[in-house]
């Protein structure tokens, strides 16, 4: 239910940058009856679990394993380091008083 609080829309977001979109539900109802399509058809279950799995991450032929953006962690604090410390060049050459967004790409 992503619309209704934050974690329900942080969870579409991890659902969204992983592939998944089709776990993604609007309201109670749609919830509910992907819960019961997913319980009754475990073949389905288990595509959508191995799909994950496959995204997660992934060996390369020399062995080394590559890990989805979602699950990169030193790669998300680098980035992370980055918007902070633009933050506080944008502050220093606006000031406080503006308001301001970043949009990354």
């Amino acid at each position: 239910m992503a619309r209704e609080k934050m974690a329900a829309r942080v969870g579409a977001s991890l659902s969204h940058s992983m592939g998944m979109s089709q776990m993604i539900t609007r309201n109670l109802d749609e919830y509910v009856d992907l819960a019961i399509s997913l319980g009754l058809n475990r073949k389905q279950l288990k595509s959508l679990r191995s799909k994950l799995r496959k995204r997660r991450g992934s060996r390369d032929k020399d062995g080394t394993i590559r890990t989805a953006p979602t699950y990169d962690l030193p790669r998300w604090l680098r980035q992370y380091e980055k918007v902070l410390k633009l933050v506080v060049d944008i502050r220093r050459t606006v000031g406080k008083s503006k308001r301001f967004h970043i949009v990354c790409s």
